[in-house]
């Protein structure tokens, strides 16, 4: 209560108001929208993350020049990359879902490769696989097949690396002819020293006879004949040394 000072309340607020509760402070009602547009948002980027993350593997597959093939754990193909395509001939729309052995059926070793890949848990490689292209031709391949697994080692398929091998071999070839000729070439050269040194003799014996005082003039015409076959011999051997 307030005290009374010349006859007037000192202290007290007028007579009949009440003072008023301080006033609690009044949520936004539009905090709770905030939060759903900062959850969209989130979602917003991450789904434009996970799509920049797609188009990533998706160009570096297609920058690949090797052939990757893709199968789910039935064995089924469900990815391939251009490589593939040419590499085969079979266009992508006809790969995909279908098992690889449907595609490329045996002889070919893929599947066998795949097979033990699986049962073995590790990876297999084969250097001269052979598989049969779209148009019927056979093509020599060089072959790795690894599991694919997630973060817990479950498996979730396989992935085929396949390089074509027919430039190389081509290659291979190319360099054994090359070192034939080499070899054919020194025996040339050697074969040349050989058969020169007697023709340098056989060409000079003949003219000696020719020059023999009384030596008969109707043999001439054989000595003759010597002279020019020894010349013709020797053109042979130029002509070999020079090839």
């Amino acid at each position: 209560m307030g005290t009374e000072q010349d006859g007037k309340r000192v202290g007290a607020g007028p007579p009949g108001r009440r003072r008023r509760p301080a006033e609690r402070p009044v949520r936004s009602r539009s905090s709770g929208g905030t939060g759903r547009g900062r959850t969209e948002r989130t979602r917003a980027d991450l789904r434009a993350a996970l799509n920049e993350l797609r188009a990533y593997h998706e160009d570096l597959l297609s920058s690949l020049q090797d052939g990757v093939i893709i199968l789910d754990c039935d064995g089924r193909i469900v990815s391939v990359n251009p490589a593939v395509e040419e590499l085969t001939g079979f266009s992508s729309l006809h790969m995909m879902g279908r098992l690889l052995g449907g595609v490329f059926p045996p002889p070919s070793a893929l599947s066998t490769l795949v097979a033990k890949t699986t049962a073995m848990k590790r990876s297999h490689a084969d250097f001269d696989a052979h598989v049969v292209r779209a148009d019927g031709a056979a093509l020599t391949v060089s072959t790795v097949v690894s599991l694919v697994s997630d973060p817990t080692g479950e498996s979730r398929g396989t992935v085929l690396v396949l390089r074509d091998l027919s430039r190389l071999r081509d290659m291979e070839e190319h360099v054994r002819r090359s070192d034939r000729l080499a070899a054919l070439g020194v025996l040339a050269a050697g074969v040349a020293h050989e058969v020169r040194n007697p023709l340098v003799g056989i060409r000079a014996a003949a003219q000696l006879l020719e020059r023999e005082p009384g030596f008969p003039s109707r043999l001439r015409e054989f000595t003759g004949i010597v002279v020019r076959q020894v010349d013709r011999l020797n053109r042979i051997v130029d002509e070999l040394l020079a090839f």
